[in-house]
């Protein structure tokens, strides 16, 4: 039988939803944002939770041939998540695929990194933090998330926890052995897109505006 799915009135509705899937938590804590609409909802649960909250800059790369279609993803630290059945799919060549990672990297990350910290110093985290929380609008293909935890695996020793206000249930369980627990309002058996699930629409993610490369 299928989950029915009641649409979230707004971005409060889904946060506050959210919030009541979360334990007490003290300052060994972290909210980890990983995009720009993840940034809203880690503000905002920051408030509620009493904890403080962070970015993590992650850029998706998309296929010129498709241009719907993303291909890969590059963090802060250059750590990169590919795509490899859509890569094979579209025959794209390594070469091309550097050249566009290094035309976001360099062209999108760094700058808005730079505006937002006001350098090009990379996310640091607190000593006394030892449980981090990746905050995101929603999980689809998973390849964000998976470059947020290659990044933080590689530099931090924390426990790492997932929260979103909706996941489907097939990328939940593609998960569910990877965090510690991940925490979520809606967990749908069919999903379509992000924006389906609010009445009052959400802004578009700018993370999802195309930016072209040259090849």
């Amino acid at each position: 039988m299928l989950t029915q799915i009641t649409p979230f009135k707004n971005i409060d509705d889904a946060i506050n939803k959210l919030v009541n899937s979360f334990p007490k938590l003290d300052n060994s804590w972290l909210l980890l944002s990983i995009s720009d609409n993840g940034d809203i909802i880690a503000e905002k649960l920051s408030k509620k939770l009493n904890i403080v909250w962070s970015r993590l800059y992650i850029e998706s790369v998309y296929c010129e041939l498709n241009i719907d279609c993303k291909i890969a993803m590059v963090s802060e630290f250059r750590d990169i998540v590919t795509d490899e059945l859509l890569r094979d799919f579209f025959d794209i060549k390594k070469d091309a695929l550097d050249n566009a990672i290094d035309v976001i990297y360099n062209y999108k990350l760094l700058p808005k990194l730079k505006k937002e910290r006001n350098s090009e110093e990379l996310l640091k985290i607190d000593g006394n933090i030892k449980n981090i929380i990746f905050i995101d609008e929603s999980v689809e293909t998973g390849l964000r998330v998976q470059c947020a935890m290659r990044s933080i695996e590689d530099r931090f020793d924390v426990n790492q926890y997932l929260a979103t206000p909706i996941i489907p249930d097939l990328i939940y369980t593609f998960f569910e052995a990877d965090f510690d627990k991940i925490f979520y309002a809606e967990k749908p058996d069919i999903y379509t897109s992000v924006y389906d699930y609010y009445l009052d629409k959400i802004e578009e993610n700018e993370e999802d505006v195309i930016f072209n490369f040259d090849e």
